[in-house]
């Protein structure tokens, strides 16, 4: 850090200097209000490793990590707010005299509790007002939901439960004749499955988009374009794209999508939680599920005329208290659930109809 900052006062010495020769010449002022530019950016790199490797007292509680990044190896030093509330709530909604949220995935069980605490706005002195409204889509003759329970749950033995998630999505694929994504929690499984569907030949059949291969961009409209598409995808993909009509007419959702243990903003808050006393699991881990496994439902039905099947190939939304809870919280569309082989029977029929 005070190597950075003596490069800063470095540059920022030259870059006067170069000033103050007192010749007018375009190309050195470029080049002086560049020196100028690269000084603030090491000085605002010195006090960011400043703020998380020594962190002052009087900050908040902060998340602070070190990872390797990239084929280079570099490290980077990263620190985030334990609790982004006071901040949201003091810097936001504080300061303005109206602020609205809306979203198709806010709640959770009903109540909009989960996000009024992580905004800051339970049990302060600003109450929010919150309503739930209708979704205008008729999801029981617009989506079928498939729930799989004859496969092993991923927690109890991820490589049979993987071999399953590829033989559903080949089955849904054949049956919608592709036009589907396949939503997972990890770019390494999008990238084992890439490399399963291309070694079995279903990539030969249909076009294979896989998450990582190409820019997020390109590789939607490749899909709005193909007709046949399958796209293999992870977090981006699970909220933020919008892909109306017949060319998205299939998902497959691999597992519930519940945050990694291990990753260090969802470690600390769960420690935090379990310090005071409180249900990590019940009161972040499962919330955070909730509203993932909607936003990812959410891909599919984007119009009145949209139709189209989910499966969720994960038993343990059947099989756990928990798991019926998250299907509580998903659209009405008509459910169905039991030993693979019958659902995919049921699966051709719904797309046969669909072709009518």
């Amino acid at each position: 850090m005070r190597e950075l900052r003596v490069l800063g006062d470095s540059l920022t010495l030259v870059s006067d200097r170069l000033q103050g020769g007192g010749t007018r010449d375009d190309t050195l002022l470029m080049l002086v209000n560049e020196l100028r530019a690269v000084a603030r950016r090491l000085d605002a790199s010195a006090d960011g490793l400043m703020l998380a490797l020594r962190p002052p007292a009087t900050v908040e509680p902060m998340v602070r990590w070190l990872e390797v990044k990239g084929r280079e190896g570099n490290v980077a030093v990263t620190a985030v707010p334990l609790d982004l509330a006071p901040i949201l709530r003091d810097d936001l909604f504080t300061r303005v005299k109206t602020a609205i949220v809306t979203s198709a995935t806010l709640g959770t069980e009903g109540d909009f509790s989960f996000v009024a605490r992580r905004f800051g706005l339970d049990g302060s002195a600003i109450t929010p007002v919150t309503a739930a409204f209708a979704s205008p889509f008729d999801y029981q003759s617009q989506a079928l939901l498939i729930v799989p329970t004859d496969i092993p749950a991923p927690n109890e033995d991820a490589a049979s439960h993987f071999a399953a998630v590829l033989r559903i999505v080949e089955g849904v694929a054949r049956a919608s004749g592709g036009g589907m994504f396949v939503l997972f929690t990890s770019h390494r499984d999008v990238r084992a499955a890439a490399e399963s569907l291309r070694r079995s030949g279903l990539a030969d059949d249909f076009t294979l988009l896989v998450h990582g291969e190409d820019g997020r961009d390109a590789l939607l409209e490749r899909f709005r374009n193909s007709g046949n598409a399958i796209l293999l995808g992870t977090s981006s993909y699970w909220e933020g794209v919008d892909v109306p009509g017949s060319a998205l007419r299939a998902l497959v959702i691999a597992r519930l999508p519940f945050r990694v243990p291990s990753e260090p903003v969802t470690a600390a808050q769960c420690e935090a939680i379990t310090a005071r006393g409180g249900d990590a699991f019940g009161e972040y881990m499962l919330p955070h599920a909730s509203l993932r496994l909607k936003q990812g439902f959410g891909r599919l039905i984007r119009t009145a005329s949209d139709r189209g099947a989910i499966v969720i190939a994960d038993p343990r939304v059947i099989t756990k208290r928990y798991g019926r809870e998250l299907l509580r919280d998903l659209p009405p569309a008509k459910r169905m659930s039991g030993a693979w082989s019958a659902l995919e029977r049921q699966l051709q029929r719904f797309y046969s109809m669909s072709n009518d």
